[in-house]
Order: C-alpha cells, then structure tokens, then sequence
C-alpha cells in the first residue's frame, strides 16, 4: 500500500487550552517547555481517542502532529492523518474524542474553541456541553 497524500486522510483538530498561555519558550519547538508541553497534549489526545482510532495510531496507521500554537490562552492546531483509506473514519469517529478531552485532568479545554473538522468537507464542535455536527458539502 503507497502511504501517499492520495491514500490519507487528513482532519484538522483545534483545541483551546485556557489554563496555559503561549509564551515565547512554547513558541520555540526546540525549548524543553514546547517538548513537554507537546508530549502531555499528545498523551491527552492520544488518551481521548475512540477505539478505532486508538487502534489506528497504534499500528502507525494515523500520524498526529502539532501545526501551530497561537495565544488565546493556547490555541492548538493538530493535524490527524490517517493513512489506510480502508478503514472508514470521519469527523463523527472523531467527534467522541472532543468530550473525551473536556474531561482532562492536565488540560482545561474551552468547549467554545474545540474542534475537529475535514478540510473542505464538515467540522463537530463541542458547544453548549454537547456535540453539534455542522456538515458543509466539499467543493469539487
């Protein structure tokens, strides 16, 4: 199986973390700061996902990496590829993984600047301590 662009899917998640702010050392990706600050949001996500994603990450088949961090407390964007078209994975597998995340004891997550969405395709949000699902249709 070619592990190409063509075969993955990519799902941008966005979590807002309000009991961090962004300093310069989580700007700097080297600084001992960012690579724990890194490790414990990638531990929590990892930790909220559901069971056929959690499988997916574990055989290597979904690569999870940081994109940016931005102030508002920290705003962070995840990038999810998943990379066996296979297996059927859409913004409503993820969405569990949302409320799963408000429930951390290492991050206190804004349910107003979470969420996870396929570029071009629909996002879920966490709003209103429930899980609203907004579907836009790709533009091809």
């Amino acid at each position: 199986m070619s592990k190409n662009k063509a075969t993955s899917l990519v799902f941008e998640v966005t979590i807002k973390i309000v009991n961090r702010n962004l300093t310069e050392q989580l700007r700097d990706r080297s600084s001992v700061e960012y690579q724990a600050f890194s490790r414990q949001l990638l531990h929590e996500v990892e930790s909220s996902f559901p069971p056929v994603v959690s499988d997916l990450y574990r055989s290597g088949k979904l690569r999870m990496h940081i994109v940016s961090l931005q102030a508002g407390s920290v705003a962070v964007r995840l990038r999810l590829t998943v990379q066996d078209p296979r297996v059927p994975v859409g913004v409503s597998t993820l969405a569990p993984m949302l409320q799963s995340l408000l429930a951390s004891t290492v991050f206190q997550i804004d349910q107003q600047g979470t969420l996870v969405q396929e570029p071009g395709a629909g996002a879920v949000a966490l709003s209103n301590q429930h899980t609203c699902v907004s579907v836009a249709s790709p533009g091809h």
